[in-house]
């Protein structure tokens, strides 16, 4: 997206080595951290990060199940004011684990963890029209045989839309509708696999930047094309989402 601030993308090998260079982008350059993924690359999981330049408080951590991670989240906030930002989950041994970020404000702040996408989607839209809510985040995994549903929404005046296509081109057609008819901008995307369909999940809201989104299907051929859109449009990276 369009912006002026200062803005690192990273690949890390493991953990430990993304902390380093997470913490150091934060103490040499202010750089707060606003997107964590990971994914296997041969076996081996590797971490991505992108922070960028601010002066709000921010935490990041990794939790090795929902419980402590919503306690964690919860503590944040109770003790320190900070609302959680992002979340996401990964399996590590047969275990599912969990990233959050959690950042200051002053908004108000709601999480939603439902069963099904029927309620979950009952919920936002209720969130929504009795608090005002806004959906900015969306994740969902499955335990069993069960599909369960994450989201976070925050107060805000800006109008908003989320929706699930069902293939990479119905989705394209889709954000690309609400930008040239509403002027909605891509905020957030999220893709899993149901059954043999890879589906797709994406948030919109009205803007008035710059916006890009695209997708490549190798690592190098992506950082080289957002490298050329800081370079030609100076448009920042905000999301990164891989696809195992």
């Amino acid at each position: 997206m369009q912006g002026n601030w200062g803005n690192s993308y990273f690949i890390s090998p493991d953990v430990s080595s993304f902390q380093e260079k997470a913490q150091d982008l934060f103490d040499k350059q202010g750089r707060r951290l606003i997107r964590v993924t990971t994914f296997l690359e041969n076996g081996v999981r590797r971490w991505v990060g992108i922070s960028r330049d601010g002066d709000w408080a921010n935490r990041w951590w990794v939790s090795d199940d929902l419980t402590s991670f919503l306690k964690k989240a919860q503590d944040f906030f109770d003790n320190e004011k900070l609302r959680l930002i992002w979340a996401d989950s990964f399996v590590e041994g047969g275990k599912r684990k969990w990233i959050g970020i959690a950042r200051g404000g002053d908004w108000a702040s709601r999480l939603i963890i439902k069963d099904d996408l029927s309620s979950f989607s009952t919920e936002a839209q209720s969130l929504f029209d009795e608090k005002g809510l806004r959906l900015i985040h969306v994740t969902t995994w499955t335990e069993g045989n069960k599909r369960r549903w994450f989201g976070i929404s925050r107060s805000g005046n800006w109008a908003n839309r989320w929706w699930i296509s069902p293939d990479m081109g119905a989705f394209s057609t889709k954000s690309q509708q609400l930008f040239d008819n509403e002027g909605k901008r891509l905020i957030h995307v999220k893709t899993y696999v149901e059954g043999n369909q890879r589906k797709w999940i994406g948030i919109s809201r009205s803007g008035d930047w710059a916006n890009r989104w695209y997708f490549r299907s190798d690592l190098d051929s992506f950082g080289l094309e957002a490298q050329r859109l800081f370079d030609d449009e100076h448009l920042r990276l905000v999301h990164v989402e891989m696809l195992e």
